[in-house]
Formats: structure tokens, C-alpha cells, sequence
């Protein structure tokens, strides 16, 4: 069984918003957990195509009639458009915008939280500053919505592309999510849970102070290395996440290590965001017929 939607991104846009809402419909089937990233897997060959199948054997063929995943690597991924296109060429794809600037700089603390994937901790950036002189296409790379959209739009029609605004998951969540369902083709008149507990996107979230950074480097560190990373080995992608999430790990490690909100960012950088991405800003509102102009 392979999925007929794909939520290609963007990180740190609402996507886990969205994830919780397609879970709670009842004509939906996700897995449990965000970020396959299969399709944009370096080292991909066809004989992987079972292990993509296997999250969807849950899937009720009489229930279900929107069948996906969410894997917001996916957005500037230059394999994945491709690899889609070939195993599911009629696939539904939706994206999540947010301000490029907002989300570049969540985007930060959240690789920060994961070491910026760095085993060794003087390659961990101590600034955002720094992090966009040392890692600007991780970084900064998911932002470049037009750009990344366009490559989709390569292999993909434009009808199959739906595209959802952080700004109206905010201000319009049930009208957001209705529009989704519709597109979904499943009811669109059905009403989560979360909308009904009038549940909000995730605040973000960074160190309570420098000293309990330092320990959560290290404790991070230290569990990526020496136990995720074997766990994933052993028992596979989809068992070791499974595992991970149900132990709640990421809501031990932020109650302890972390508090809600960020820094102000420097206004010097803030412009040189602005800068970054005019551009695409401008090409996005030509591509979506909509102003743009409150990110800038």
C-alpha cells in the first residue's frame, strides 16, 4: 500500500499542526509519527520500497480514503520530486509557508536542540549569527519556497499542489483544516479535536540558561550516538521511531533543558533576512496570486 497525499513541508511552519489534525479524521490514515524522509534518502534503490510500505499496513482500505505522510525534508529535497513522481505520479502534495524569516530562525533552535547533527561540539554554532555563516543551506535552504516549489512543479501539476500559509493556521485553524480535508477529498466538514479544545500551533522553544545548554549538548549527544543511532540498526527506521516516540523523549528533554520563546533577534540580521529573500518573496506572490508584503 503506498500513500495518494504527501505533506512536503515546511519545517518549523505548522506542519505538526496539521499532522495532529489529519491524524484526528476518522477517513485518514497516517503513521504515527512525522518524517519518514524516505524519498529524500541519499542512498535510496528500489529494493527499499517495501520498507516504505510497511508504515502504511495499517491502512483500512474500507475506512481510509486519504492515505499520506508528512517528511518536511522533503520541500528542498533535489531527489525527492523525482523518486515521488515515479512511485506515485497522481499523488495530492500540500506545503506549509511560513515567513521565511520566522521560520529560518525557529528552524535554528531547532537544530540547535539536535547538536546541528554534530558529534563534535566545536562545530556547534554559538550564535544564529554564526549558524547562518556556517550552515546556510540547512538553514536557510528550506525557506527558499519558490524555488523549492518550483522543482516540484517540474514533475507535478499544479492542481496536485496545495498550498497552506502558517498565517492562516493561526488566524483561520478550522477554516485551514476544512480546506485541507477538501482537498484530502474526505469531509470536510468534520472537526477535530484539537480545533474543539481550541489547541494552537507549538511554541517554540530554546535553553533556560547557558549552563543547561552545555548538559543537554552532552546528554543529546551522548544518546544520539551511542544509542538512537545503533537502535536504528538493529531494530529499523520505523521500530526505533516508534519507540522513541512513545517514550516521550523530546517533551522530557524541553521540559527540563528548555523554556517557551526565543531571543530577540538582532534587527541587523533581521534585515539581512529581509534581503535573503526578497526575491523569493516576490515570485511566491506571483505563484500564489497573494500578498506577501507583512513578511518583509
Amino acid at each position: 500500500m503506498l500513500p495518494n497525499f504527501i505533506g512536503i513541508g515546511a519545517p518549523k511552519s505548522g506542519t505538526t499542526w496539521i499532522f495532529k489534525v489529519l491524524n484526528q479524521h476518522p477517513e485518514i490514515y497516517i503513521p504515527s509519527f512525522k518524517e519518514l524522509h524516505f524519498f529524500a534518502d541519499y542512498n535510496l534503490n528500489s529494493s527499499k520500497q517495501y520498507q516504505y510500505e510497511d508504515y502504511f499496513t495499517d491502512v483500512n482500505i474500507d475506512k481510509h480514503k486519504a492515505i499520506g505522510e508528512i517528511s518536511t525534508d522533503y520541500l528542498k529535497s533535489i531527489y525527492a520530486p523525482q523518486r515521488v513522481k515515479e512511485m506515485i505520479p497522481n499523488v495530492k502534495l500540500f506545503v506549509s509557508l511560513r515567513n521565511p524569516i520566522d521560520q529560518a530562525y525557529s528552524m535554528y533552535w531547532h537544530m540547535l536542540r539536535q547538536n546541528f547533527h554534530q558529534w563534535q561540539e566545536d562545530k556547534i554554532p554559538s550564535s544564529f549569527e554564526e549558524a547562518i555563516e556556517k550552515y546556510e543551506e540547512p538553514l536557510l535552504h528550506h525557506a527558499l519556497y519558490f524555488t523549492n516549489i518550483q522543482n516540484w512543479l517540474t514533475y507535478f501539476d499544479k492542481s496536485q499542489l496545495k498550498i497552506i500559509f502558517f498565517d492562516d493556521i493561526i488566524l483561520e485553524p478550522q477554516k485551514t483544516s476544512s480546506e485541507l480535508f477538501q482537498f484530502l477529498e474526505v469531509d470536510s466538514k468534520f472537526v477535530p479535536l484539537l480545533l474543539q479544545n481550541n489547541s494552537s500551533t507549538r511554541e517554540g522553544v530554546c535553553p533556560k540558561n547557558p549552563s543547561y545548554h552545555e548538559i543537554y549538548k552532552f546528554v543529546y549527544g551522548f544518546a544520539n550516538k551511542n544509542i538512537y543511532h545503533h537502535m536504528k540498526k538493529i531494530i529499523g527506521m520505523k521500530n526505533a521511531n516508534v519507540l522513541k516516540e512513545s517514550l516521550n523523549i523530546r517533551y522530557f528533554f524541553e521540559t527540563f533543558f528548555f523554556k517557551k520563546g526565543y531571543p530577540e533577534m538582532k534587527q541587523e540580521t533581521r534585515e539581512y533576512l529581509k534581503d535573503y529573500y526578497r526575491e523569493e518573496i516576490s515570485n511566491l506572490e506571483i505563484l500564489c496570486e497573494r500578498r506577501l508584503k507583512q513578511w518583509l
